[in-house]
C-alpha cells in the first residue's frame, strides 16, 4: 500500500486571486440620455409637470395627469391625462 494519498491536481494549483475579494470593474457611463432630445409639454407657454392622479375616490381610474402652477390641467371639468395635455416641444 502506498504511504501517500494521491493529490488532487486542482488542489495543487493555487489560485492567484485572493478569496473573498472581488476585482473592481471599470465604471462605464452612458451618455445616451444627454444625447437624446428632451420632450416636454407646454400649456400657454407654461411647463406641464407629470403628476400621479388617484381618481379611485371619484369613481375614475388612476393615471398620470398634468399639472401647471399647482393646478391640474382640466377640460370641461375633467382632468386630462398627461399625454393629452398641452403641446409637445422638443428641445
Amino acid at each position: 500500500m502506498p504511504d501517500k494519498k494521491p493529490t488532487n491536481e486542482k488542489r495543487a494549483i493555487k489560485s492567484t486571486k485572493k478569496k473573498g475579494k472581488k476585482e473592481k470593474k471599470p465604471v462605464m457611463k452612458s451618455n445616451k440620455r444627454e444625447k437624446m432630445p428632451q420632450v416636454r409639454r407646454f400649456v400657454n407657454n407654461k411647463l406641464v409637470i407629470p403628476t400621479m392622479y388617484f381618481g379611485s375616490a371619484t369613481g375614475k381610474t388612476n393615471f398620470m395627469a398634468g399639472m401647471v402652477d399647482g393646478k391640474l390641467v382640466e377640460k370641461d371639468g375633467e382632468v386630462l391625462k398627461y399625454s393629452h395635455a398641452g403641446v409637445v416641444k422638443i428641445s
